[in-house]
């Protein structure tokens, strides 16, 4: 229901309804809803734009995910982190994140989950100018994408492959 009224434009009803379940997991010691809670109510602070206030509930998500042996969850919470470092101008700091993103993305077989880093990480390459490393992470993008027959994923790398091959050969033209 949070996240519907958080799709829906009503960024506060879904605070308070992620804030409340969160209560209900601390209280009955579910750890996995405290965990995926937290994460979501970091993704609520993001979309409202409020990345620095999104950060702790990232890290505290974190810290039930490094208790529980949740590989993904890690995954998750640290791409998403270093989402709201890109978002804040940190985009070196956010390459770090990634990294270690990839590292649990890798431990828990993640196919998925490397895809959408890689291409957040030619995204920031991007954003630093650097269009041959973004080029190298859209096309891992690209060939971890096929493997798990990904169409959106396929063709969100294929999009940016091109454009960026686009934007070199114009460069070279001039």
């Amino acid at each position: 229901l949070a996240n519907t009224y958080l799709k829906m434009g009503a960024p506060d009803r879904s605070l308070e309804l992620y804030r409340d379940a969160l209560d209900i997991a601390l209280d009955a010691d579910l750890d996995e809803l405290a965990e995926t809670t937290l994460a979501n109510i970091g993704v609520a602070r993001v979309n409202m734009g409020d990345n620095e206030g999104a950060i702790p509930y990232f890290q505290d998500a974190m810290s039930f995910a490094r208790a529980l042996d949740d590989d993904r969850g890690m995954r998750i919470c640290l791409n998403n982190l270093a989402g709201a470092f890109n978002n804040m101008g940190k985009h070196r700091e956010a390459l770090e994140l990634f990294n270690d993103a990839l590292h649990y993305a890798g431990k828990a077989e993640d196919k998925y989950g490397l895809r959408v880093i890689f291409c957040n990480m030619g995204y920031t390459y991007r954003l630093l100018g650097d269009a041959q490393h973004a080029l190298e992470y859209y096309t891992l993008a690209l060939g971890t994408a096929q493997q798990i027959n990904d169409r959106e994923g396929e063709a969100l790398a294929k999009y940016w492959i091109t454009a960026l091959q686009r934007g070199e050969e114009k460069q070279a033209a001039t």
